[in-house]
């Protein structure tokens, strides 16, 4: 392990000694009985991943929030958007200070992160900018050369953020700091990649090497 992340790791086990546990609430896309359906596999995917991180979270200090578990998980929502605001809401009521939304791009899309730019809440905007800037500048010295990489973008650049009022559904109901990661193109390329479990567990560390970035940010 690098030293860098030995020495971030270590303040945040001794930050949750001291305080309060801080808590991620964690969304696998899609997956769930009302929800948008995803590319190919994407649910199944980013599920695995989400677990992964899970346990890399837990294991450095931090409580863990899911959305949901499973593939088909009713969260009695009505409709894929209703689906996008229960899973804000778990995010909200668990109080977390990071709602991290977990999805594949469509196989012409990009690896990419994104933040609420027009949220109204500004402090909100500011902080999930934060957090996204720093989670990807961790995940982007892992994936693949081949990938295309798009950075980190306004949720404006996504297709349903532009029908929305540039935010995606599930941002625009959150209270707390919110970005939703792009993790691969779900490309031959990308699906190759990621359905590697130890590329999976890469990722999940380094998106936890990210989120402790953006806890050491705030303190």
């Amino acid at each position: 392990m690098a030293l860098g992340l030995k020495i971030v790791l270590t303040f945040c086990l001794s930050f949750s000694t001291l305080f309060p546990k801080p808590i991620v609430c964690l969304d696998p896309g899609h997956g769930t009985k009302n929800a948008r359906h995803g590319c190919v596999d994407e649910a199944k995917v980013v599920l695995a991943v989400a677990l992964e991180l899970k346990e890399q979270l837990k294991q450095n200090g931090f409580e863990v929030v899911l959305t949901h578990n499973r593939l088909g998980q009713d969260l009695k929502a009505k409709n894929p958007d209703q689906d996008n605001q229960k899973r804000a809401q778990i995010a909200n009521r668990a109080k977390a200070f990071l709602f991290l939304r977990i999805h594949t791009d469509s196989p012409s899309g990009v690896s990419a992160i994104y933040y609420p730019q027009t949220h109204p809440n500004r402090p909100l905007a500011q902080e999930s900018q934060k957090a996204a800037c720093l989670i990807w500048r961790q995940i982007k010295t892992v994936l693949p050369k081949t990938l295309p990489q798009g950075g980190v973008l306004p949720e404006s650049r996504t297709k349903i953020g532009a029908q929305n009022g540039d935010l995606l559904v599930g941002s625009k109901y959150s209270r707390v700091p919110v970005v939703t990661i792009e993790l691969v193109p779900m490309s031959k390329i990308g699906r190759d990649w990621i359905f590697q479990k130890k590329n999976q567990r890469l990722l999940a560390q380094k998106i936890t090497q990210g989120i402790c970035d953006y806890l050491y940010s705030q303190h």
